[in-house]
């Protein structure tokens, strides 16, 4: 009766375009606009997941001699306009119910064998920037994931102690420079772990979050996003 009462006041509405479904439906994007979104269906690049057309590496990946924390990256999404728009205003127009749409979207989107991990983890922000935000964006996108398969969320484990510039203001160097002891790690020995963030761009923050927690006795970790960022050469 109280979600009856819910949908008459607040109907559901589209999280892309805003029009109103009808009463009772559990969607968050009308198909029209679902169509917009951009899935990655084809053939990935087995270290970031970017689409490839032939081989095992994407070029930027072949081109990267860096070590690599994480064990396999998995993103759902290329990072077009329409999701650019949904987390813009997710993040920075203090739409937190846009992160909760998305969450579910997640959620019913990832089709891999997860049976195997012990907790998943968002890549968390400092508490100042957290304060002026009002949430952590990772946080919310990883709550329906773990409620869908069970597996404990754990924002204890992972703090991140120095607040840095946004990395998204710097180049790859100095990202990198950027989130030099910006985190700590509690103990997670022989753990499998989901790091889980919303856009995966250069992988440098994903990859700095993977250091600290293999250093802390991380078993395996599988990073998560919901987007990743993709120009075709």
């Amino acid at each position: 009766m109280f979600n009856f009462i819910l949908d008459l006041i607040y109907p559901p509405r589209c999280i892309v375009c805003n029009n109103i479904f009808e009463f009772g439906t559990q969607k968050f994007l009308c198909d029209e606009c679902k169509n917009l979104i951009t899935p990655i269906n084809s053939k990935r690049c087995e270290k970031c997941s970017r689409p490839i057309d032939f081989g095992n590496l994407c070029g930027i990946c072949a081109r990267t001699h860096e070590k690599v924390f994480f064990d396999k990256n998995f993103s759902l999404f290329i990072y077009d306009d329409v999701i650019s728009d949904l987390i813009h205003r997710f993040k920075f127009k203090n739409h937190p119910a846009i992160g909760k749409g998305l969450s579910k979207i997640m959620a019913n989107e990832i089709n891999l064998d997860i049976s195997q991990i012990d907790y998943i983890i968002p890549v968390p922000i400092h508490k100042a920037r957290k304060r002026d935000r009002g949430f952590n964006q990772s946080e919310i996108l990883a709550k329906n994931l773990a409620q869908k398969f069970q597996i404990p969320l754990r924002t204890d484990l992972l703090k991140r102690i120095r607040n840095t510039k946004p990395q998204w203001l710097l180049d790859f160097h100095e990202r990198k420079r950027n989130l030099i002891g910006a985190f700590s790690c509690k103990n997670v020995s022989g753990k499998n772990i989901i790091l889980l963030d919303d856009i995966f761009t250069t992988g440098t923050t994903i990859n700095e979050c993977s250091q600290m927690l293999k250093n802390a006795g991380a078993n395996y970790i599988l990073s998560l996003t919901l987007a990743i960022t993709f120009k075709k050469l």
